[in-house]
């Protein structure tokens, strides 16, 4: 029987309190209507209020997990988390690329975990403009973008760039969008107090990556991922959240 669902292709570690890395974009995913399939490249001893460590997969399996899939399945969506170094990054970026040459990759450059835990420091980060030419999207919020920002090319942007909580004020968050072709768009939505969730990084990225996979042009993906975003921030009480089908 042919494929008829899209798939889409997660790099990233997984998380066994379900709420962030590999377990959420799979929900995501499925909410979105297309064939999930998923690379891990770590294991993380964490739940939704604490992060104690990260054990790596080493670069040969994470590798090999990718390279069955690609001589699989027909992929050209593929969303990336932690990965333990940009020099893998740049391999597995190549790989794609070698594999099809119109791979929308997107990026979210987790550089910290929200309880703390560092995934990269600012003297790894050599080298970052050429890696994220290879980009379609990168997804950082405001605090990773600052940092990125120190090793890039004043006024350069490698890919598009979307940022998330670039401002929270008078009850408004606002996140922004900045294309390589210039353009720039802000989108703004009422700030929802006391609904911060685990993973919800990565629930946004792996709905922007689904949306464009379905057929959405890059601005109208990320409405429907921010609208997604907020439902799911808005479904359950604490710090762990639940998913619905996506609209």
């Amino acid at each position: 029987m042919p494929e008829t669902q899209p798939f889409v292709l997660t790099i990233a570690g997984f998380d066994p309190s379900g709420g962030a890395g590999l377990t959420a974009d799979i929900k995501v995913m499925q909410a979105h209507r297309v064939r999930d399939l998923c690379v891990c490249t770590a294991i993380t001893i964490q739940n939704e209020d604490q992060f104690i460590d990260c054990r790596w997969l080493s670069d040969d399996e994470i590798k090999e997990q990718l390279h069955i899939l690609l001589y699989r399945y027909e992929i050209r969506y593929v969303k990336i988390g932690i990965l333990p170094s940009l020099p893998l990054l740049n391999e597995l970026l190549d790989i794609l690329h070698a594999h099809r040459s119109d791979m929308r990759i997107i990026w979210d450059p987790v550089l910290k975990a929200s309880a703390g835990f560092d995934f990269y420091v600012p003297s790894t980060l050599s080298g970052l403009s050429q890696i994220m030419e290879k980009i379609y999207l990168a997804t950082p919020n405001a605090k990773e973008w600052e940092i990125l920002q120190k090793h890039l090319p004043p006024a350069y942007l490698p890919c598009h760039i979307f940022i998330k909580s670039v401002s929270a004020a008078d009850g408004f968050v606002e996140d922004l969008l900045l294309t390589k072709e210039g353009a720039i768009h802000g989108y703004t939505s009422s700030l929802l107090h006391g609904n911060s969730k685990h993973g919800s990084g990565c629930v946004l990225s792996s709905a922007i990556a689904s949306a464009l996979a379905t057929g959405d042009d890059l601005n109208y993906a990320i409405h429907r991922a921010r609208c997604y975003t907020r439902s799911y921030l808005l479904s359950a009480p604490g710090r762990s959240g639940t998913h619905f089908f996506a609209l």
